[in-house]
Formats: structure tokens, C-alpha cells, sequence
């Protein structure tokens, strides 16, 4: 093989292993932005759990905070407090 072949080949496969890693990064980002269980960038903590849930439920509610409190069964101060400690708008 000729060496400008070989590096065309090697560059082939470099940027055919660069998209399948950006694939995959995309995925997980599309599967957390959806709601599913794998999360982008992988985070355990409950508060970051909580946060996430109040701002799903709050667009769902499309910013309603009295429903979204109604919905999570809390009482509507403590959603704004939520909302100030995680900086939800």
C-alpha cells in the first residue's frame, strides 16, 4: 500500500471512530433531554433529580407554578424556593 493510501485509510478511520463517539454523545444528550433513565453527563445526586423533575414539571405545566406545585404535591412557596435554589426560571 502506497504511504499517502495508508494515511488516507488511518484519517478514514479516525474520523469514522470521532462520529460513532459523537453519535453516541448525542444519543445519551437526546435520551436525557427526553426523560429517559440514562442521563448526559451522568449525575447521582437527589438534588440533581429533583431539579430535574421540577423543571420537567414545570414545562409541562408551561410555567404554571401553581399547578406544577398541585402536580408535585407541594406547597407553592416551596416551589419558588426550589426554583431560587436551583436556579430555575
Amino acid at each position: 500500500m502506497e504511504p499517502e493510501n495508508a494515511f488516507v485509510l488511518e484519517k478514514e478511520q479516525l474520523e469514522k471512530e470521532q462520529l460513532e463517539k459523537r453519535i453516541e454523545r448525542l444519543e445519551g444528550q437526546v435520551a436525557y433531554l427526553l426523560g429517559f433513565t440514562r442521563e448526559f453527563p451522568p449525575t447521582f445526586s437527589l438534588a440533581s433529580v429533583e431539579k430535574l423533575h421540577i423543571q420537567r414539571v414545570l414545562n409541562y405545566t408551561h410555567g404554571n407554578k401553581a399547578e406544577a406545585a398541585r402536580l408535585l404535591n407541594i406547597g407553592l412557596t416551596t416551589v419558588y424556593r426550589k426554583m431560587e435554589e436551583y436556579g430555575l426560571e
